[in-house]
């Protein structure tokens, strides 16, 4: 009998602890389902359908202006700029979040799609790993456990660095005495002192480093507000670890393309494309490296194409819609289908998928390539976004981001 009495506890604990972990699942989902942010145009009404079993008390500084029903479509509307909050309960009295909700003029923006070249410089010299250098000692590692990937090295003996030519210039200057290096690693500065040593294969004194401090590629514009343009979608990152780049700067040229490797299942396709660096070519500078695309300014403002409004994210609904793009080397409009749309706080990036309809971009690159991320999505006469990433299963397919987290990192 002990022994039964304890399996039923041990029973229901493990109930319990189950009954737990699926409420705390059900909680996470439900707050990941509503934004942090709602944004409305003034005097345009706008329609939410969250599916979730909670209530919304809405209100200013002074006083609550509204009750709305999470479960239920419900709509809102500001007839002047503003901003409100918004405090959602689960089931009217547990707490999901605080929802800022502001009320602004719509903007407009000028949707481009047009291929650039683009050419950026890290800020410092960014490590990709540590190597072993060849002496006449053997094989040494002086970076081992002192430089890690992911580093900035902005710094050397106290003088910055302006160039990868110029490190390794100084290294190979030490003649084997201690450098010490200044290094930015997760937002804090540290030194880090390495003893050079001399490679037997090129008579260079070495640290054992493999280090970059520019990268470059083609992408696409994704809109313009006067000189400004924000594009690709998302951000730059390193090819070889994955994280966004910290950037001192850049600048954008004119491209041309030169090839279009189609895309197929299992092996993305790509813009292939010639960048002249030549004066004349510069066309402008990049000043920021977001997650959610690049920002920069032209040298001058473009004239080619016309402001149209700017959709925010509840606006944004399934069905056809069509994406901008030069890649046949003209000015085009693309059918596509926005075949979800995910409103919450999920990936920013993979705010829509879409899937490419138009058959003669199919014929042309068999659907999304590289190098098309950042070709500005248009529905219903609004900007709603830019193409982000593609299927690596299916060319046609891929994600979208809402312009309105574009918008957010270009202020």
């Amino acid at each position: 009998m002990e022994g039964i009495k304890k399996y039923r506890i041990s029973l229901a604990v493990v109930f319990l602890l189950t009954l737990l972990a699926a409420c705390a699942v059900y909680y996470s989902v439900c707050r990941q389902s509503i934004p942090d942010t709602i944004r409305l145009a003034i005097d345009a009404p706008s329609e939410f359908d969250y599916k979730i079993p909670a209530i919304g008390v809405i209100s200013d500084e002074k006083q609550e202006i509204d009750t709305v029903d999470l479960k239920k479509k419900f709509q809102l509307k500001s007839e002047q700029s503003g901003n409100y909050k918004m405090e959602t309960k689960l089931f009217g009295f547990v707490k999901l979040k605080e929802v800022t909700i502001e009320a602004l003029e719509r903007q407009t923006a000028a949707p481009s799609g047009k291929l650039t070249g683009i050419y950026i410089e890290t800020d410092g010299l960014f490590v990709i790993d540590t190597a072993e250098v060849t002496t006449k000692d053997g094989e040494k590692m002086p970076a081992k456990n002192k430089l890690k990937s992911g580093d900035y090295i902005t710094k050397i003996d106290g003088e910055n660095i302006n160039s990868k030519m110029e490190f390794l210039e100084k290294i190979n200057e030490s003649k084997g005495k201690t450098i010490v290096l200044t290094v930015i690693r997760s937002d804090s500065t540290k030194k880090v002192r390495i003893k050079p040593v001399i490679d037997e294969e090129d008579g260079q004194y070495k640290i054992g480093a493999y280090i970059r401090n520019n990268t470059q590629g083609i992408g696409t514009i994704t809109y313009t507000q006067g000189q400004k343009f924000a594009a690709l979608g998302h951000g730059i990152s390193d090819i070889d670890l994955g994280s966004l780049l910290s950037i001192r700067g850049g600048e954008i040229y004119q491209a041309e393309i030169t090839n279009i490797k189609k895309g197929s299942a299992g092996s993305p396709g790509e813009i292939v494309g010639m960048i002249d660096y030549r004066e004349e070519n510069l066309k402008g500078s990049i000043v920021k490296n977001t997650k959610n695309g690049i920002f920069g300014v032209f040298f001058q403002e473009q004239q080619e194409e016309d402001q149209i409004p700017v959709a925010l994210k509840q606006e944004v609904k399934e069905g056809a819609a069509q994406i901008i793009s030069y890649v046949s080397g003209e000015r085009e409009e693309y059918d596509i289908q926005i075949t979800s749309v995910d409103k919450g706080n999920n990936e920013k990036l993979k705010g829509m998928t879409i899937k490419v309809t138009d058959e003669k971009l199919k014929k042309l690159t068999n659907g999304i390539v590289q190098g098309m991320s950042g070709s500005p999505i248009i529905q219903d006469g609004k900007l709603v976004g830019a193409v982000t990433h593609v299927f690596v299963s299916d060319p046609t397919k891929g994600y979208g981001i809402f312009i309105e987290n574009m918008l957010d990192e270009a202020e």
